[in-house]
């Protein structure tokens, strides 16, 4: 897809240092782990989308920015937990329900009132699902209702 060894190249340069770059910040913030969405079936649903938007994912290399951010991370001594990304933009992070978007990027949650970003919520959602996925105690669900695969019971 790529017509050159120049836009290869700088896209390999690009995840190098988007990987240094999120591992630096963990440091910085003193974090041991950093979570991730799990990318495996992205592909899957890219075949039904319309070619430019296909080129655009793939120009964007989730993959190959997470595999940079693992090795970094690994040199570092930090941890890569990769979690089940379903709903986790549509999910409250505060009661664990459903929630619609209320404004152009924008879900509120018509149970307990939360609103917010929608990246923002996917963050927080990650997070819950990462510290989750760190915890012994895998029957508390930490005030969330999800089930193990990161999926909101209604």
């Amino acid at each position: 897809m790529l017509t050159s060894l120049g836009e290869r190249n700088i896209l390999i340069d690009f995840a190098k240092k988007v990987g240094r770059w999120i591992v630096e910040i963990a440091m910085a913030l003193k974090a041991n782990v950093i979570v991730l969405e799990k990318l495996t079936k992205m592909i899957n649903h890219v075949v039904g989308l319309r070619k430019n938007h296909r080129l655009k994912l793939y120009l964007m290399q989730y993959i190959r920015i997470q595999k940079w951010i693992e090795w970094q991370a690994q040199k570092h001594c930090l941890k890569v937990i990769k979690v089940n990304p379903a709903y986790s933009s549509t999910t409250c992070p505060k009661c664990g329900t459903l929630i619609k978007e209320s404004d152009y990027r924008t879900f509120h949650c018509e149970k307990c009132g939360f609103e917010e970003n929608r990246d923002y919520i996917a963050v927080l959602n990650l997070y819950g699902r990462g510290t989750l996925h760190l915890s012994t105690a895998h029957g508390m669900k930490g005030g969330r209702n999800h089930s193990d695969d990161g999926n909101p019971h209604p």
